[in-house]
């Protein structure tokens, strides 16, 4: 029987006979026989017995399926926009969320190295359709992409007492919050303390109230250590009616200390 045609009465011959129907759409059919076109590919046309290796034309009529899709068995359409990750057949559908697919992808479910390529660590996929592993997005500054294939970064955030430039596959790597700053949850950079607080130890959350007898000023370089008050001033405890401790206070007339740390 000719190619491209089959044979519903079951006999395989060289000669078209007169029950014979040309090769439906998703099929490929050779002596008689049709079977389903190759997961990866398409088979647009009626009539075909073989994929085209290097499909030219604006309308090819088979040939791999395109990048940023994934084709199952008897796909007809090389841009298939079925559910992702539903393998129907004849459909197919854009690439799924946390992947990319080259061209020629096959379904998840069964294409095993053939199937969608998960985004590697250090990156997070915002959409489906991705084409390439660069439309794949860089893990955001604050945030540690540790694992492949991530959809939402509400579970990586940089640890408490760390800060995280973009694009980390590690908590390793990431940057130790110096003496002086605070790094709360999700930070992009180490933060300097704030006024009336100071942090003598690396790697922290938060910074520490200034205690009474000393002041703490602001830094961008960050604060290590509390000042101990002069003698002729006093410090008292910030609270809530006390604002920070951020500079030392001159003896009221008629009073004095001579003392530091009052």
């Amino acid at each position: 029987m000719a190619a491209g045609y089959s044979n519903p009465s079951g006999g395989a011959t060289h000669t078209q006979p007169s029950g014979a129907s040309l090769c439906t759409r998703g099929y490929l059919c050779n002596s008689g026989v049709a079977a389903a076109c190759p997961a990866g590919s398409f088979c647009a046309d009626f009539g075909l017995s073989a994929v085209a290796t290097s499909p030219t034309g604006v309308a090819p009529s088979s040939g791999p399926c395109a990048a940023g899709h994934w084709c199952p068995a008897g796909a007809t359409s090389p841009v298939p926009t079925a559910a992702a990750g539903v393998a129907v057949q004849g459909l197919g559908g854009l690439c799924d969320l946390g992947y990319w697919c080259g061209s020629g992808t096959l379904p998840l479910t069964t294409g095993g190295a053939a199937g969608p390529t998960a985004c590697a660590a250090g990156t997070w996929a915002a959409g489906i359709g991705l084409r390439t592993a660069s439309e794949c997005s860089s893990c955001p500054p604050g945030h540690v992409c540790a694992a492949t294939g991530i959809t939402s970064l509400s579970t990586h955030s940089c640890p408490a007492g760390a800060f995280c430039l973009s694009g980390l596959a590690s908590t390793s790597t990431a940057g130790t919050c110096a003496a002086g700053y605070h790094c709360p949850a999700g930070s992009p950079e180490q933060r300097p303390c704030g006024e009336g607080t100071y942090q003598p130890a690396t790697g922290q959350a938060s910074c520490t109230a200034c205690s009474a007898g000393n002041y703490c000023p602001y830094s961008a370089s960050g604060i290590p250590a509390e000042i101990p008050c002069p003698a002729g001033h006093y410090c008292p405890a910030s609270g809530s009616t006390q604002p920070p401790l951020i500079s030392p206070t001159p003896c009221p007339p008629g009073s004095y200390t001579d003392a530091p740390g009052a």
